[in-house]
């Protein structure tokens, strides 16, 4: 499981390399934990699962380029943190 301090810190230090793997990472389970939140909650979460998923490929866009914007890429972890912990 990815460590979600890791990636803050990660982001934090500019280690784009880093941060590249953990987002994937976090994505890849996001997937797993998606499919699963969707058999129990059902149609009343698509709205805030749609949100996360438009969250998480707003990170791994920021940071799975050439030249890594810091600023961008602090306002997408930080839009993400937010929407997981209002989930």
């Amino acid at each position: 499981m990815t460590d979600w301090s890791d990636l803050e810190t990660a982001v934090v230090r500019h280690d784009w390399p880093m941060a590249v793997v953990l987002v994937r990472s976090l994505a890849a389970e996001w997937r797993a934990v998606r499919g699963f939140l969707e058999l129990f909650a059902g149609p009343d979460a698509d709205v805030a699962m749609q949100a996360i998923d438009d969250a998480m490929a707003g990170m791994v866009a920021a940071l799975e380029v050439d030249q890594v914007d810091p600023e961008m890429a602090e306002k997408a972890v930080s839009r993400l943190r937010a929407l997981l912990i209002l989930a």
